[in-house]
């Protein structure tokens, strides 16, 4: 059996993305023997625009075959304009239908991550077996433009088709999951993931600071990935008024961003970093005090499960979200405060005294459930420690009273 993933991601062998860490573990525990990972389709006009799209170099590299181990990855080409649909399609489906010849990928399993693209969908209808990957809410993602009346099909026919043709729907969070379960579609919810042991480096190993973060004052706030349109800048800007001795820090996010508001950007304790090599980014981590995830609340993040967090929390980070899709089901979470206000440990409220934790600095330790009280055993001190109880649920009290052990102290929530 063989593996065609049609990713709305270009591959990335860095395994960052979702779809490619995704192609891996089914090549892995499945036993495939070759998967074809489908860039999204590249319309070649884009060579002659000044401005280029972020993917546009991912695609170009990898615009004719290119093999990583048993995963062939292709980006295919639409030749003409955008209003010559039909025709990029048919050329689109007939080079996937040559390469399924030339790599004899049958039979194989469709895993369907890009259902906008919609001119190459009917090249993976005689799939053994379809899965419809909503890694986001797609329609929802759609700009204007991509919704009008010059496409073919506008999104939301995109998509239903696309359900339709697939055996099983993958959501990445309950609502979106609920919302096609709904229509009687076979759902399941495939949450995000992350690699522990590489976001683990942040707190495991001595990190040297780098050098972008050297004279900051302390607490830093720091935030990991690109600002967009989903960012609430109001926040933002609220949040560094309020706390002008505070540190914000936006790792990835170049400071000539044009969705960074020009009042945003003036603030003296705002910094923008550029993006940086992923090796990199634990030492980044390891220097902030706070991961802060400042969506706006929206349809779109509603539907979401964000990666970041899953960032944040292995690399032994408190987390500070609006209350966003995929957010509420980490239930309530307990955080252990050193005296300077560094986060130290954090791990799942469930019930009356008792916690799920994962304790300690190794990644292998096991996640077990236990009393607060003797969590804290785990964390000595000869100062007090701050236990911090974050309610999900308004109409719970947002602390509670810790058990005054090993020099631990309640902390009441502003």
């Amino acid at each position: 059996m063989n593996l065609i993933f049609s990713s709305w991601e270009p591959w990335d062998e860095t395994m960052r993305k979702r779809s490619v860490a995704f192609t891996l573990a089914l090549m892995q525990e499945m036993g495939l023997r070759r998967a074809l990972y489908v860039n999204p389709p590249l319309r070649l006009p884009l060579l002659f625009r000044r401005r280029k799209p972020t993917f546009y170099h991912h695609q170009i590299r990898c615009l004719w075959p290119r093999s990583f181990g048993n995963v062939v990855v292709i980006t295919p080409i639409c030749p003409l304009p955008f209003r010559f649909a039909r025709f990029n399609a048919f050329f689109a489906r007939l080079e996937l239908k040559l390469l399924k010849r030339a790599f004899r990928l049958q039979p194989f399993i469709c895993v369907n991550n890009n259902p906008q693209a919609a001119e190459i969908q009917p090249a993976f209808r005689d799939a053994a077996f379809t899965a419809l990957d909503m890694s986001d809410d797609f329609e929802q993602l759609a700009s204007e433009g991509d919704a009008s009346s010059g496409q073919p099909i506008p999104i939301h026919e995109a998509i239903a088709a696309a359900v339709r043709d697939a055996d099983i729907v993958l959501a990445v969070n309950g609502k979106l999951a609920t919302r096609f379960s709904q229509a009687g579609k076979r759902t399941i919810v495939l949450r995000n993931a992350v690699a522990l042991e590489f976001f683990d480096q942040a707190r495991s190993q001595q990190q040297q600071t780098p050098a972008a973060l050297q004279t900051l004052p302390r607490p830093i706030i720091g935030t990991l990935g690109g600002i967009d349109p989903r960012t609430d800048y109001e926040l933002l800007l609220y949040l560094s008024e309020t706390r002008p001795d505070w540190s914000y820090v936006f790792l990835g996010t170049a400071p000539d961003n044009t969705f960074v508001p020009q009042e945003l950007r003036r603030k003296t304790n705002c910094r923008f970093l550029p993006p940086v090599d992923y090796a990199q980014v634990p030492r980044y981590l390891a220097q902030f005090n706070v991961g802060l995830m400042p969506y706006r609340l929206n349809a779109l993040t509603q539907m979401i499960d964000p990666r970041r967090a899953y960032d944040y929390l292995a690399a032994g980070l408190p987390v500070v979200s609006t209350t966003v899709g995929g957010i509420a089901e980490f239930g309530d979470l307990v955080t252990l405060i050193k005296q300077n206000g560094d986060g130290l440990h954090m791990c799942v409220y469930i019930v009356d005294d008792y916690v799920f934790t994962k304790n300690g600095m190794n990644s292998l330790a096991p996640w077990v459930l236990m009393k607060l009280s003797d969590m804290l055993l785990f964390f000595p001190s000869e100062t007090e420690h701050q236990v911090v109880i974050f309610r999900r649920k308004p109409s719970l009290e947002t602390t509670r009273q810790a058990p005054q052990q090993n020099g631990a102290q309640a902390h009441k929530l502003e």
